[in-house]
């Protein structure tokens, strides 16, 4: 969250890590895929997953508090989940409260995006999404292809370009040593991903979100956001189009994560997971909220305030549950409990 002027702080949701990679070959490896994938998230959500798609609901909140009284509030939210033919969203609302006007618009990269004012006077501002989404399996099996003929359009060439955060350059040299000799699409981007899950320590609190790629392989440590750094840059150093993927793990409430999308000439985006180690994704385990060239493009709430004292985000929480019905505002505020600042909020 960012406030210029008066106050000046930014924030993100990591996720813990969780070994996963031994299962995730078990799958790639094996030929009725779609059979197993079925299976298990029949185990996991106890609702099978069929052609027809399984139903979610989502719901996301965050209390900003103010140490005075707020007289404009005004934020740019990508907080509503991302809408493509394996996720589709069936319905979706963002609130504030105190309420305020309402923009809504796609960005560059087909995000949702809100732009949110409220110029009722308050001392604490709730944000809240809710929705309803159809999450449907991946392919049975994905074509490889050496990694020497790839090519791709210049509409995905962005996913190339370096960024502040991600410039692959630095990462080349390491990039081809990790793909090796005669590289397939595939396989180099399995072995990068495995790469970045072995060498980089998953450790909270030595990072923020400004902490470029080149500084978490030099450090070798840091979250789910920094290792979707390095891992990007490394697959832009071979060439690979890829994106930063913000969202959440379906099965742990609470924290948002990061993960990796990328583009296969006949697949399409497809995602792995750096922080997981996973390099195929159940399709029920991730809800996408928003893709980028890095966190920038992705960040969940930027924003600024007119006040004369200062505030700070004090609770956010995000949550999917299978085989709901459509969630209420009153659903998603319930998640933070009670304030801090009593009842003279508004």
């Amino acid at each position: 969250y960012r406030s210029p002027g008066l106050l000046s702080a930014k924030w993100t949701w990591r996720s813990q890590r969780h070994p996963w990679r031994a299962y995730a070959r078990l799958i790639t490896q094996h030929a009725n895929y779609q059979q197993l994938l079925r299976r298990a998230l029949q185990r996991n959500m106890g609702s099978p997953m069929t052609t027809s798609g399984l139903q979610v609901s989502y719901l996301y909140a965050a209390r900003y508090v103010y140490d005075g009284t707020v007289v404009q509030n005004d934020n740019t939210v990508r907080i509503t989940p991302y809408s493509d033919p394996r996720q589709v969203v069936l319905s979706h609302t963002v609130g504030v409260r105190p309420s305020g006007t309402q923009a809504e618009y796609r960005d560059q990269h087909g995000n949702t995006v809100h732009r949110l004012r409220v110029t009722e006077y308050h001392r604490e501002l709730l944000l809240t999404a809710v929705a309803v989404v159809r999450l449907y399996p991946w392919e049975s099996s994905v074509p490889d292809m050496p990694l020497a003929a790839l090519t791709f359009n210049e509409d995905l060439e962005g996913y190339v370009a370096p960024t502040a955060i991600v410039a692959p350059g630095f990462g080349a040299t390491l990039a081809h040593r990790i793909a090796g000799a005669d590289a397939t699409l595939v396989g180099a981007v399995t072995r990068v991903n495995d790469w970045v899950y072995q060498h980089i320590e998953y450790r909270k609190g030595v990072t923020t979100v400004n902490t470029t790629a080149a500084e978490v392989l030099a450090t070798g440590m840091g979250v789910c956001q920094d290792k979707t750094h390095l891992a990007l840059a490394l697959l832009r150093a071979l060439g690979v189009p890829s994106r930063y993927v913000s969202g959440l793990l379906t099965k742990q409430p609470g924290d948002t994560h990061a993960w990796i999308e990328f583009h296969h000439p006949t697949a399409g985006w497809l995602p792995i997971d750096p922080t997981k180690g996973r390099v195929v994704l159940l399709g029920a385990d991730y809800l996408k909220l928003a893709v980028g060239r890095d966190y920038t493009d992705v960040s969940p709430v930027t924003g600024s305030f007119l006040s004369g004292a200062g505030g700070r985000l004090e609770k956010v929480f995000s949550q999917a549950k299978f085989g709901s019905g459509q969630p209420s505002f009153d659903d998603a505020v319930a998640l933070l409990g009670p304030t801090s600042v009593g009842r003279n909020a508004w």
